[in-house]
């Protein structure tokens, strides 16, 4: 039972009252384990998941991971890629992950003959929805060079592969639907590399990257055909490290990643690369931030790495308006070390987020869906609830059922207690300002909840059973702002 001071607004109320075919929005965390998996990445498919990753065996060596599940994460089934089919060549890496249209994926990852640390070439393969391989390309298998793929996204026009030799040469390739190479972009310098990839809304792609001393940072627009846009970044917005960028509706795009002083950031440009805001964060003990994603109404979603204490790594997601103002941010500590790198909004206003977190001295892939707060409630099994500590900004406090309002906190704590008992509900109590739109009157209200969605199986279970008592309940839906702290409080007997 939950004792709450009001500090905010009643945002809107209604009639308790539910259709009982509502379906509840699903939330769930998963992990999987393997020897050691890093590099993840989750996309949505049809009717669930696809995931990758790296599992590395040992000190140098691993393999290519491909997961497919269904809504709920359950595995549906686990493909690794131990070596070609058609060139008998070693994979030894996971990169970058793409839906395509037939239920089907790309994967694009490393290749190298016997594993020798020289000659390696990069691989993109076609996997079709039961985790066949359709068709592969390897790239520089004929020469001695050393490439590393640096992004995947696709357009109308096909795949396009984004590449640097190590911190040098960064060049594109583009592949069509059956994987023939369509066309090689000539290199753009020789000290420049590729921090960050991705499609644009033109159908295009966007490139984030610096030069070789790590002193220049610079964005490129790549078209269908090959064509290169370069454009400088002002060096006002020089960044140390970009994680992640995505493009806006307006031609821009944002960009985020890690300040010199290991803070968080994201910057919003414009289509000729100049800054219209930055957001640095202020969280005590952020190392980074990893991935960002423009949501359909605009918003952005964010997500990184905390280091929360000494022994202690979280991962977190974080929600920003347009103007780059935050909203909410919230935490999510799995195990000693968690951390989010991947962040797709689902349709509904949901999230799938993607990651690791350390389980029985390795690295497992973790995979949690969320609701549009960025709420986790369900577990699984066999291992504690998720430790989801929530900083609040503008983010409502939930929808709460109203019981009834008593004129001492006492008898509201006892009546609460009685509700959470007889019913095995979450109940709480809270403090009604004085409000002149409420005639002067001071009490405490009882309530069950909060509950973060409208078609809560909870609170539907709850609805059946306070109806009986009290046939006038409200459903209110109340916020939380940390600065509207200014109505009076109750004095401690």
């Amino acid at each position: 039972m939950k004792t709450l001071f009001f500090v905010g607004t009643l945002i809107s109320i209604m009639i308790l009252s539910f259709p009982s075919s509502a379906s509840a929005d699903l939330t769930f965390s998963r992990t999987y384990s393997g020897s050691d998996a890093s590099g993840v990445q989750a996309v949505s498919a049809q009717n669930g998941y696809y995931i990758s990753c790296f599992d590395r065996q040992n000190s140098y060596f691993g393999i290519m991971w491909l997961i497919r599940t269904d809504d709920e994460g359950n595995i549906l089934w686990s493909r690794p890629f131990y070596e070609s089919n058609t060139n008998s060549r070693d994979f030894e890496s996971g990169g970058y992950i793409l839906p395509t249209a037939d239920g089907g994926c790309l994967i694009s990852g490393y290749s190298e003959p016997r594993a020798t640390g020289i000659d390696t070439d990069v691989c993109l393969i076609k996997v079709d929805s039961t985790g066949v391989i359709v068709w592969e390309q390897v790239f520089g298998k004929n020469d001695d060079n050393v490439y590393n793929t640096a992004g995947l996204a696709g357009s109308t026009g096909g795949y396009l592969l984004a590449f640097s030799h190590p911190y040098t040469d960064a060049f594109f390739v583009m592949y069509d639907q059956t994987g023939n190479m369509l066309w090689q972009s000539e290199n753009l310098n020789e000290e420049y590399y590729i921090e960050a990839f991705t499609a644009d809304n033109n159908d295009g792609f966007l490139a984030m990257g610096k030069d070789g001393y790590g002193q220049e940072s610079w964005i490129l627009r790549i078209d269908n055909t090959g064509q290169l846009e370069y454009t400088k970044i002002p060096e006002s917005t020089q960044i140390h490290h970009t994680a992640s960028v995505d493009a806006t509706e307006d031609g821009g795009y944002v960009i985020c990643g890690r300040t010199e002083d290991s803070d968080a950031f994201l910057t919003r440009m414009d289509h000729l690369g100049n800054p219209l805001w930055s957001y640095t964060s202020e969280f005590q003990g952020t190392d980074r931030a990893t991935c960002v994603e423009i949501m359909a109404d605009g918003m952005i979603a964010l997500t990184g790495l905390e280091k929360s204490s000494d022994d202690e790594y979280s991962g977190w997601l974080a929600l920003l308006d347009h103007t780059g103002e935050l909203q909410w941010k919230r935490n999510y500590t799995f195990a000693g070390f968690s951390v989010i790198e991947s962040v797709r909004q689902i349709p509904g206003g949901g999230f799938i987020l993607c990651g690791t977190t350390t389980l029985e001295g390795s690295g497992s892939i973790w995979l949690l869906r969320t609701d549009e707060y960025g709420h986790v409630t369900g577990s699984e099994a066999g291992y504690p609830e998720i430790n989801e500590n929530t900083v609040v900004f503008r983010e409502p406090l939930g929808w709460i059922v109203s019981c009834e309002v008593l004129q001492d906190s006492a008898s509201a704590e006892h009546r609460a207690t009685e509700l959470q008992q007889a019913f095995d509900i979450e109940t709480g109590i809270l403090w009604i300002p004085d409000w002149q739109s409420l005639s002067g009157f001071q009490g405490w209200l009882v309530y069950a909840g909060p509950y973060y969605w409208q078609e809560d199986p909870d609170l539907h279970r709850a609805t059946e059973d306070l109806l009986e008592l009290y046939p006038d309940a409200y459903l209110i839906f109340a916020g939380s702002e940390f600065e509207r702290n200014t109505f009076p409080l109750p004095q401690p007997d």
